[in-house]
Formats: C-alpha cells, sequence, structure tokens
C-alpha cells in the first residue's frame, strides 16, 4: 500500500485532465463573446439605413468580440505549447491553470463591459486588467514549467520560453497602452484598438524563439566538438 502510494506521489498527475478542463472552459468561454453581439432595438430596423445605422453602432462591440477572441486564441495555443510535452502536472502547476481559467471564464463579462461601455474608463480598466491578469498566469505557468524540466518528457528550450515571456509581457504593456489611450481617446473601441499591436509582437517573438534555439544549438556543437578534440587529445 505504501509502494503504491509513493509511486503515485512520484509520479505526479496526469496532465490530460486539466487539459479537458481547459479546451472546455475556452470552447465556452469563446462562445459566450459572441452572444452579446446583437443589434439593441430590432422592432426599430425597418430599412435597410437603419439597419446599416445599427450595424455601425455595433462596431465597438464587433471590435471587443474580435480582440477578446483572438487574444482567448492566443494562450490557448499557448497553452498546447506548453502542456504539449509534460508527463505529469503538479499541484503549483495545476492551481496556477485553475486561476488562469477563472479570468478566461471572466472574459465575455469584460468582453461586454467594453463593448457596451467603451467610452467609460472604468470599463476599459476592467478589461485591461482581465488582460493582464491572463498574462501574469501564462508567465508564472510557463516559468515554472521552464524551472521545472523533470515534469516534461522534453524540457522546454530557452528560445520557446523567451518567445513566451515576449508575447505574455507585450500583452501586459499592451493592457497599459490601452488604458491610457481610453484616457486620452474616450470614444467606444478607442482602447481595445491597442490589443491589435499583438499581430507585431507575436511574429517578433517568434523570431526571437528561433534565434536563441539556434544559439543553444551552435554553443552545444562548440561544445561538443571541444570535448571531442580533447578526448582525442588525451
Amino acid at each position: 500500500m505504501s509502494e503504491t502510494h509513493s509511486t503515485s506521489a512520484t509520479a505526479g498527475f496526469s496532465p490530460h485532465r486539466i487539459e479537458a478542463l481547459t479546451d472546455g472552459i475556452y470552447a465556452v468561454a469563446m462562445t459566450l463573446l459572441v452572444i452579446e453581439l446583437k443589434l439593441s432595438d430590432h422592432a426599430a430596423i425597418n430599412t435597410s439605413e437603419q439597419l446599416v445605422d445599427g450595424l455601425v453602432h455595433l462596431l465597438p462591440r464587433f471590435l471587443a468580440w474580435a480582440m477578446s477572441f483572438f487574444v482567448l486564441a492566443f494562450f490557448w495555443i499557448g497553452h498546447h505549447r506548453s502542456y504539449g510535452r509534460l508527463r505529469r502536472t503538479d499541484s503549483t502547476l495545476i492551481w496556477l491553470n485553475i486561476t488562469q481559467l477563472a479570468f478566461v471564464s471572466l472574459m465575455p463579462f469584460s468582453c461586454d463591459l467594453v463593448g457596451e461601455h467603451g467610452s467609460v474608463l472604468v470599463s476599459q480598466v476592467i478589461y485591461s486588467i482581465n488582460m493582464a491578469m491572463l498574462s501574469v498566469f501564462g508567465l508564472l505557468t510557463t516559468r515554472h514549467i521552464f524551472v521545472n524540466p523533470e515534469l516534461s518528457a522534453a524540457p522546454m528550450s530557452l528560445g520557446v520560453y523567451r518567445g513566451a515571456r515576449m508575447r505574455l509581457w507585450g500583452l501586459v504593456l499592451i493592457s497599459v497602452v490601452a488604458v491610457l489611450i481610453a484616457m486620452v481617446v474616450p470614444s467606444p473601441g478607442a482602447g481595445d484598438a491597442a490589443f491589435a499591436l499583438m499581430a507585431i509582437i507575436s511574429p517578433l517573438s517568434r523570431r526571437l524563439e528561433r534565434k536563441a534555439d539556434q544559439e543553444a544549438a551552435v554553443a552545444a556543437a562548440a561544445a561538443a566538438t571541444a570535448t571531442t578534440a580533447t578526448a582525442t587529445a588525451t
């Protein structure tokens, strides 16, 4: 009995159940985002001009939906990359993941808030805090996996770690910029537009990732050559 318990403790927790939970919450949250994307008063729309006018007024909500959907997709892809090589998880990783999922589940609310009241600064602050907290727990999760290579079948490379850090810190910075824009330009959707900068940060982080991995490969090859030369000389 004690031997079985010891083996279980050493093995840790399987990542499959937390992956299933994560996929489910992301799927629900990304679906709920679109629920409030609707015309406010169907009865008042009787002509094409009225419909176009209604769609124009819907643009801030549409922008909030688009930014929220693709940022959640960004986090889901990052989670998939981080967990893809895990053999097991530990309690710290599980709780980091669950806390991040709490902020994922909050996204439909904060998205609706900034879409409906985009000209009110508080709505942008709440939305940006939600985004920033997703990033913070993404950073903590990524760091935990990187500094605990025994959790993975293959350790996370330095390049992958640096690339993830750049993307996540970039989103934290963008969240701050979004609030600053909303303070200066108090119009619906103005702050949300800042999150489009992720389209620039993401490819830059991939380039950083490849460069770091190439440098690591060159350093490893040089070390192997030096070891071989030393062994031959001996």
